[in-house]
């Protein structure tokens, strides 16, 4: 039932695109091997075998390539997680003072958790366990990850 749910919404979005058929719907998405490009790959099949509709996965170079593109209109669907999602519309975060306001969120797919893990023998049990110690930060790349890591980092303990 959800792959026609998915199908029919992604029937209906390219059918109301310009009317190019021989070009394939674009799902703009992270690399390959991302868990982005997962995601939209499967929904691309989706789309094509339950669909009908010649649907792809284009994996770019991060949401910073593909969001830009969905805003003005030269691409069709992309993935995203939820703070960047936000970050675009808003022009905050890594889309500070570039602000994507003709974005909306089709559909929520897929809960994403996270978490720390440390080896099982190891004396750290809780987060609060890391205090003191040495922590990567100041990300280069993958800026996202230091976001969420602030946001573990800054929560409130209750216990």
């Amino acid at each position: 039932m959800k792959r026609l749910v998915l199908a029919a919404a992604l029937v209906a979005a390219a059918s109301a695109a310009p009317a190019n058929a021989q070009q394939p719907v674009a799902i703009g998405s992270l690399p390959q091997g991302s868990l982005g490009y997962s995601i939209a790959s499967a929904m691309a099949k989706v789309a094509t075998e339950a669909g009908g509709i010649d649907t792809r996965a284009v994996g770019l170079g991060g949401s910073s390539v593909y969001i830009p593109q969905i805003n003005a209109g030269e691409m069709e669907f992309g993935t995203s997680n939820t703070f960047e999602s936000i970050f675009a519309t808003q022009g905050t975060g890594n889309f500070e003072g570039r602000p994507n306001p003709n974005l909306r969120v089709a559909a929520a797919l897929v809960p994403f958790t996270v978490g720390l893990m440390v080896q099982n023998d190891s004396d750290i049990r809780e987060i609060t366990d890391l205090e003191g110690r040495p922590f990567p930060t100041g990300y280069a790349r993958m800026r996202l990850v230091g976001i969420m890591q602030e946001a573990i980092f800054g929560a409130p303990r209750h216990g």
